[in-house]
């Protein structure tokens, strides 16, 4: 009887913990993918203002928002990379609790951007390349105002 007992209690412990490590995996999922989402309605939502009304700016509020830009894009990009690290945790800890839970991609002959973090990977490039192109920008409106 005692070991009916055991079996169960471990058996309701580990459905309990996949339970728990499933729900904060698919609430870490939906953070990471509406990060890109949410930087990319900023950004657009700031360009737009800028090409509308940045003839009506001073240029230090211009500069102002596009330095924000920069840091906004280059920001979120380290944090998309640090929700995906935390993903990956979650992964090899219910794979551990229970083996092949979830299958494993890191086999597949993928290549490129696609192998390892791919997806994370390409976003992470789109902020980091939309944050250079906000930082020149920024740079280029401040030079055109002194010497242009």
């Amino acid at each position: 009887m005692g070991d009916n007992a055991d079996f169960s209690n471990d058996f309701e412990t580990m459905r309990l913990q996949i339970t728990h490590n499933f729900e904060h995996l698919r609430s870490l999922n939906r953070i990471m993918w509406e990060i890109p989402v949410l930087v990319a309605t900023a950004t657009g939502g700031l360009m737009y203002l800028l090409a509308q009304h940045g003839q009506n700016m001073s240029i230090f509020l211009k500069s102002l928002l596009l330095l924000f830009l920069a840091y906004m894009n280059c920001s979120m990009s380290f944090i998309i990379r640090r929700v995906r690290n935390i993903v990956q945790a979650y992964i090899e800890n219910i794979n551990r609790i229970a083996p092949g839970t979830i299958p494993s991609t890191s086999d597949l002959k993928y290549s490129g951007l696609l192998k390892d973090f791919g997806v994370v990977k390409a976003m992470q490039s789109m902020m980091i390349f939309t944050a250079a192109i906000c930082l020149i920008y920024g740079i280029y409106e401040v030079y055109n105002a002194l010497y242009g």
